[in-house]
C-alpha cells in the first residue's frame, strides 16, 4: 500500500514539469515584467487556477512561451509545447487573448489589440511583404476567413 502511494503519478509528474514555468512567471510578475502582466490578464479569461489552465489549456503554455520571450526556450523542452505558433516574435499582442482549440493556429500580425478570440486552424499571415493589424474586441476569428495585411480588423459597428 505504501509503495502504490509513494509511486509518481501522471498528475505529480505533470505538475513537476510545469513548476519552473510557475516559478519563472511569479518572478517575472514580482519585477513587473509587462508581458507576465499581459500573460495574467489572459488568463484572467478562464475559471481555474494556474496549474490547472497548464495541464488542461496547453495552448496557454505557448501562449506563455511567447510573453516570456527568448527565455522560455528551455522550458519548452522541459514542460513540452504545443502546435501554436507565433511567428513574428515582435509582434504586440495585448492582453486578454482567448483561445479555443488553437491547434494548427499561425500568428504572425504585426499587431493585434485586447480581447482577441481565436478559433482553431486560423492563419493570420503576410501578404505581399506586410503583416496585418487586429484592433482591439475582436470577438471570434475563424478558419473561414483570411486575414492579411493591409487588411485592419476592427469591432463591429452597433
Amino acid at each position: 500500500m505504501l509503495k502504490e502511494l509513494l509511486r509518481p503519478t501522471g498528475l505529480f509528474l505533470s505538475s513537476i514539469r510545469i513548476s519552473p514555468l510557475y516559478l519563472m512567471l511569479k518572478f517575472k510578475l514580482f519585477v513587473k515584467d509587462e508581458n507576465a502582466l499581459l500573460f495574467k490578464q489572459d488568463i484572467a479569461n478562464y475559471q481555474s487556477s494556474f496549474f490547472d489552465l497548464l495541464f488542461m489549456r496547453k495552448e496557454l503554455k505557448e501562449l506563455l512561451y511567447f510573453r516570456l520571450g527568448y527565455i522560455s526556450a528551455p522550458f519548452k523542452l522541459i514542460c513540452g509545447s504545443y502546435p501554436l505558433y507565433f511567428d513574428n516574435k515582435q509582434c504586440k499582442i495585448g492582453g486578454g487573448i482567448k483561445m479555443e482549440h488553437p491547434h494548427g493556429t499561425h500568428i504572425n500580425a504585426e499587431r493585434i489589440g485586447i480581447n482577441l478570440s481565436i478559433k482553431h486552424n486560423v492563419t493570420i499571415g503576410v501578404n505581399k511583404g506586410k503583416r496585418p493589424t487586429i484592433g482591439n474586441k475582436i470577438g471570434f476569428v475563424s478558419p473561414e476567413r483570411r486575414y492579411e495585411a493591409p487588411t485592419v480588423a476592427r469591432p463591429p459597428q452597433m
